[in-house]
Order: C-alpha cells, then structure tokens, then sequence
C-alpha cells in the first residue's frame, strides 16, 4: 500500500482522481506486473479528492508468474453492490504482455463470472464450483475497503482445475492398477511358494516317516534277537541232547517223540515271534475298524519278554469293548512305543518298575493313560517328548522317534490326540509318581460301523 498523487502515471490512478470512484486494472509502473485498486480519498468538509490509495497485489498470489499462465486463470473486480467491474479500461501494461491482458481476455473474464455471481457464497474464502463441465476453485478473499474501513469490492480470480482434477483422477487409476498388479504378483509369488514350501515339507515328511520306520525297525529288531535267543538255545540243547542220547544208544521213539515235541515248540513259538513283529509292522492303507483292548493286549505280549526280564510289571486295566477308526496295528505299534519307551526309563531304577495301563471317559471320548512310576519327564521337555529326534536317553541310545511315531499314528485316528504329563498315581495302597502318556480319540461302537 503506498501513498499516490494526481500526476501519477498509473493509469488506475488517474482514472479514479478523473472520476472520483474505486478502479482497478493491470498494471506495469512503479513496480513489477500488478493488479491495481486504487482507492480516492475524499475530503469530508467540501467532498473534494485529496488523493488516493493504491493497493498493489502481487500476481505471485494467483500464481501470475509468466504472461501465458493468465490463459487458465479469470480474475474480476465485484463491488459491494455484486457488480462486477469491467476493469480492462484501466489496464495498462507493456507491449509484451498486452496479448495477454487484451480487452477482449478481460470481457470474458467479467462475461465468465457474471453467470456465477448470484451462487457465490462471499462469506467463504474459496468455492469449489463446477462450471460448463470444467472445475474451478474460486477465491473470494482479497477485500476492497475505503478509508474508513467500508468495504467497496473484492478480487474474484477462478483457477480452472480440470486438468489437475484429471490428472489427479489418473494417478489414482494408475496406483489402483498398479496395487492390483502387485497384489496378484504377490499372490502368484504365495501361491506358487507355498505349494513349493508344502511340496517340501510332504518330502520331508516323508523322508521323516520313513527314517522312523527305519529305526523302529532296528529297534524291533534288536528286540526279536533278544526274544529269539532262549528259544533258539532250547532248540540247541534239543538237538544236542537227541545227538547225545543216540550216541550212548538210548534214543528209542519216546525219546524221540517228546524230544520232537520241546523243538516244535520252540519252533512254533519262533514263528508267532515272527508273525507278531511282522503284524505290527503293517499298517495298511485304508482306515478300518480297530479294536483297544485286544490291541493293547496284542501289544504286552509282544514286549512281554523284555519287560519280564527287567523286571517290569504291566498291569492292564483296559476292559471292555471300544472301537474306533484308525489303520490296521496302529494301537498296537503306539501301545509298543510307549512301553518299550517306559521300559528305558524304568530299567534305571532299583525299586519297584511298574507300568499301569486305564481308561477313563472325557467330554465323550475316550482317554487311554499309560502311567510309570519312572519320575517323569523333565518340565521343559514335556511338551516337545512327541519331536522327531527329541530323546532323554543317554549315550544317545535312542533315536527320538518312538513318540513321534505315536503322534502321527494318534493323528490318525478319529479326534486322535497324543500329550504328556508328570503326575502321582495309586496302586495297591501305594503312591507313585512319574510318567503319564495320554491318548484321546474317538470310540466307535460296531453297529455304528456296520449301520456305515
């Protein structure tokens, strides 16, 4: 805001010491490219013009930078009275930017607002109108006011977004078109990953699954030789003894015939060995209708002999008939580990070794306990017993896959479920602690199989 006097070559300026009312227009003196309102200040006493204000606005405001960015932007003078201004009158600018600030440029600036003027809120600061289809952000901020603070017009200037709006409009469908391709390389990436990943892990499996096998087949087999060597040496001193007796001339056929009758019988009990162990080692491929308590059974009578020999007592609480779905042999194989693997903990001990096998009913299924009075699982592992390779042995004489095999064998029955705990039990009067493998499943009863 400065001070003017009458002989000012503005050319704003002189039009309103000529004709005594606020004007405005481009202008290019004193300072750089502006847009003038010059103000008269008017003498109270004789009503004579004593001078005049000017008000420079920066063009920089509205983005006046370079002549040719006033194409996309309109500006008008509205007075108080909503009338607009023909301000091109009083514009005067040089010869370079004067096809810019045409006369006919500013009529239609002036035509442009004068269709708007009637829906234009002055009470806001910027307006958010559509015109003719294109967007426009107008500004209402810049007020005109006279000496003693009346307001006599504003500066109107209207920014034609519709490109930007356009432009805006295409990043937004350029980012959603990117995100969806990137959403469906991610999805490719985890789709094929993870088919890969799980092709893994059922290799892995599989490979765990069959070293498991591999081992318990030298752990059963460690335990045939063991059951087999009394028969074998019986079948031994049997034929040294008929060689014996045949030799000092007292073999006739009763001899013969009991003699026969001790080998036949070590031979017989050679083979259910055999068939046992054969037995338990095939499980089948389709799931059928097994059998708890004669497979726990099955199960003792395998390991007997070698439990009998350290000194471990079974006691066999399963009575009663329960069914449920699983493959053939899979109760005795777990019924195998869990007692072979109570059996190493057991054959340390110089007390009394007891193994105690009961059922119980829960939230209806049936929980099989297979508890020892061995002192238990160390805490920290009791919840890692059933991981491949995970053994408590020592001199690495296990190979930690009896109890995972029997996890993957609970899994296969109906709601199978397989967990360790350390707990104290009764038997006999006496109190024990140690031990206990729980097993969950599933019963079946026959007619529900056969009604199926």
């Amino acid at each position: 805001m400065r001070g003017t006097y009458p002989n000012h070559s503005l050319t704003s300026m002189q039009a309103a010491f000529e004709e005594g009312r606020p004007t405005s227009g481009f202008e290019f003196g004193g300072f750089p490219l502006h847009y003038g309102i010059t103000l008269p200040v008017v003498n109270e006493t004789d009503g004579q013009i004593v001078g005049a204000v000017e008000i420079g606005l920066n063009p920089a405001w509205f983005h006046f930078k370079l002549g040719w960015f006033l194409e996309g932007i309109k500006t008008a003078i509205v007075t108080r009275d909503s009338v607009l201004n023909d301000d091109s009158r009083f514009t005067s600018v040089p010869e370079k930017v004067k096809r810019v600030f045409n006369n006919e440029k500013r009529q239609q600036d002036v035509a442009f607002f004068q269709t708007i003027i009637g829906d234009i809120d002055f009470g806001q600061e910027v307006i958010h109108r559509k015109v003719d289809g294109n967007h426009y952000i107008i500004s209402t901020y810049q007020k005109m006011s006279s000496h003693d603070g009346l307001e006599v017009g504003r500066l109107l200037v209207a920014y034609d977004m519709s490109d930007f709006w356009n432009r805006q409009w295409g990043y937004f469908y350029l980012w959603v078109v990117f995100f969806a391709c990137t959403a469906l390389v991610l999805f490719l990436i985890s789709y094929f990953g993870f088919r890969k990943y799980d092709q893994i892990i059922s290799a892995q499996g599989k490979k765990l699954a069959h070293r498991s096998k591999q081992c318990a087949l030298g752990e059963m087999l460690s335990y045939i030789g063991h059951q087999w060597r009394q028969p074998l040496n019986a079948l031994s001193l049997t034929i040294q003894n008929i060689e014996l007796q045949s030799q000092l001339g007292k073999l006739d056929d009763t001899l013969v015939k009991k003699q026969v009758g001790a080998a036949n019988k070590n031979i017989q009990y050679l083979t259910t060995i055999i068939e046992d162990w054969r037995s338990l080692l095939t499980s089948g491929t389709t799931r059928q209708l097994i059998e708890l308590s004669d497979s726990v059974s099955r199960a003792i009578g395998i390991v007997h002999p070698v439990l009998e020999q350290n000194r471990i007592l079974v006691a066999n609480r399963i009575k009663g008939s329960v069914h449920t779905y699983g493959f053939a042999n899979d109760l005795v194989q777990l019924t195998v580990n869990v007692l072979l693997n109570a059996k190493d903990a057991l054959i340390n001990r110089e007390e009394e070794r007891l193994i105690l096998l009961s059922t119980r009913q829960e939230n209806g299924l049936v929980v099989v306990e297979f508890q020892d009075n061995g002192g238990g699982i160390p805490p920290k592992l009791l919840t890692k017993v059933f991981e491949p390779y995970l053994t408590t042995k020592e001199d690495s004489a296990g190979t930690g896959l009896g109890l995972y095999l029997c996890r993957q064998i609970a899994e296969n029955l109906d709601q199978g479920e397989v967990w360790a705990e350390n707990r104290e039990f009764e038997f006999e009067g006496k109190r024990y602690h140690g031990a206990c493998i729980c097993l969950k499943f599933k019963a079946t009863s026959e007619e529900n199989s056969c009604e199926s």
